[in-house]
C-alpha cells in the first residue's frame, strides 16, 4: 500500500467497515488480505489519528461474530498496532477509544 490521500483512505476505510456489516464480507475480506491492507494503511499513515481510529473500528468489523478472524487479526499484529495508537495518539479520544475496543475484543 503506497501512500494514498489521506481522504481518500478514510473514505476507502470507511466503506470496508460498513461492508463489513455482512458477514459474507467480513468472511471475503479475511479472505483476500483485507486485514493485512488494513494494517498497512495503519503502518503507512501511523500519524493520523482519524485513519488510526477508523482502521481499528474496520478491524473491529471484520472481526464481529468470529474467534477465528480476531485471532487472525493478534496475529498479524492488531493489538501491537493498537498499542502504538495508545502511545502515540494520547490527544485523539477517538483513536484511544477505538485501541482499546480493538485490545478487548480481540485479545478475549
Amino acid at each position: 500500500v503506497e501512500m494514498m490521500d489521506p481522504e481518500m483512505t478514510l473514505l476507502l476505510l470507511s466503506l470496508l467497515r460498513n461492508v463489513c456489516g455482512n458477514q459474507q464480507c467480513r468472511s471475503e475480506t479475511t479472505d483476500n488480505n483485507g486485514i493485512g491492507s488494513v494494517l498497512e494503511v495503519m503502518r503507512v499513515h501511523e500519524h493520523n489519528a482519524r485513519i488510526q481510529e477508523l482502521a481499528l473500528s474496520t478491524l473491529a468489523a471484520i472481526s464481529v461474530g468470529s474467534s477465528s478472524r480476531a485471532q487472525i487479526i493478534s496475529k498479524m499484529g492488531g493489538i501491537e498496532a493498537a498499542i502504538g495508537v495508545l502511545e502515540n495518539h494520547t490527544d485523539h479520544s477517538g483513536a484511544v477509544r477505538a485501541a482499546c475496543n480493538a485490545i478487548k475484543n480481540l485479545g478475549s
